[in-house]
């Protein structure tokens, strides 16, 4: 280990439910770190894919006892961590080699006890992965630095600050707002550092389908999160600001052209639009023109989704049905 890296040892912890199709790639990521790891815990949350047979050692694999979602492994394989600090990544992501020193390096140089960073890149180059990539580095591309969240697939803590914090909210079926709400809570008395040249490549959602079901699960379960969490929605989040702008005009919008007023639902598009311009000229000297024009109704989608995923997750919250099922 080099001298400039503390001696802490680290656990690394990856939550895992039928991610046959990833999780080889993933392990073989963390096994060529140039950092020692004193260990790497796989949580199977109940997979029915055959995961488990593909966890090859030196890593260990742990089961939560059935599908109880990604807040509860990864909340066991805490439990089961040895290591001073504990690193968070995903099944269907690859870490860079130097991912687990320099996250150290982070900790020793910032005085933090937890942190972490975004994204790198996409797995696939195909469209809706270069998109998904694309839109959100391009939304955190101002965050840096101390954060009031962070994303659980890149996320590290000291093992005795996260016990001391509660561990992950395991009240989430699907992995969606645990991060944001464990993060924040964390935030109120530790500083956390992003580091955001020290992201994970991700296999994100591959069609279009599949990325607005995404979207319209995190909106629905963020939707009581954010409306219980005083300061939540003004901090200095890994969401951005200015995806609420967006949620607005959507339902402004949707909410225009139910009651007749063609007018006024071109207007508030037209703002979405507006909103995504800087993103639009930059995707568009990045990728070329066709991307932005698979790109406008892309995004135009997944406002759709949020604003209906906010909508359900509102109507859950105020009738207590259907609560995180999903």
């Amino acid at each position: 280990m080099s001298s400039s890296v503390s001696s802490d040892t680290v656990s690394i912890i990856v939550p895992v439910h039928n991610g046959a199709a990833t999780i080889g790639r993933c392990l073989d990521s963390l096994f060529n770190q140039d950092c020692p790891v004193l260990e790497i815990i796989v949580v199977d949350d109940g997979s029915t894919d055959g995961t488990p047979d593909l966890v090859k050692s030196p890593a260990t694999l742990v089961r939560s006892g059935g599908q109880k979602g990604a807040g509860a492994a990864r909340n066991a394989g805490a439990r089961a961590a040895r290591g001073d600090v504990l690193m968070f990544t995903d099944a269907d992501v690859a870490v860079p080699r130097n991912w687990v020193r320099r996250a150290l390096e982070t900790m020793q140089a910032h005085g933090v006890d937890c942190g972490g960073g975004g994204y790198a890149g996409p797995l696939k180059e195909v469209f809706m992965q270069q998109f998904a990539f694309e839109e959100l580095a391009f939304r955190r591309r101002h965050i840096g630095g101390y954060v009031a969240t962070l994303v659980s697939n890149n996320l590290l803590c000291r093992a005795a600050l996260f016990r001391e914090a509660g561990g992950f909210p395991e009240h989430y079926r699907a992995a969606s707002s645990e991060d944001m709400e464990f993060s924040w809570k964390v935030s109120r008395t530790h500083k956390l550092w992003w580091d955001r040249d020290n992201g994970v490549y991700h296999d994100f959602a591959g069609t279009l389908s599949r990325y607005l079901k995404q979207q319209f699960g995190f909106a629905r379960d963020a939707v009581p999160m954010l409306l219980k969490t005083s300061g939540l929605m003004k901090g200095k989040t890994h969401h951005g600001r200015l995806i609420y702008v967006e949620t607005f005009l959507t339902l402004a919008a949707v909410m225009s052209g139910l009651v007749g007023y063609a007018g006024a639902m071109g207007l508030m598009f037209g703002g979405v639009l507006l909103v995504n311009l800087p993103f639009l000229v930059f995707i568009a000297a990045k990728r070329g023109p066709v991307f932005i024009l698979k790109s406008v109704p892309t995004i135009v989608a997944r406002n759709l989704a949020i604003v209906a995923g906010c909508g359900w997750g509102f109507f859950r919250m105020v009738t207590g049905k259907g609560r995180n099922k999903s």
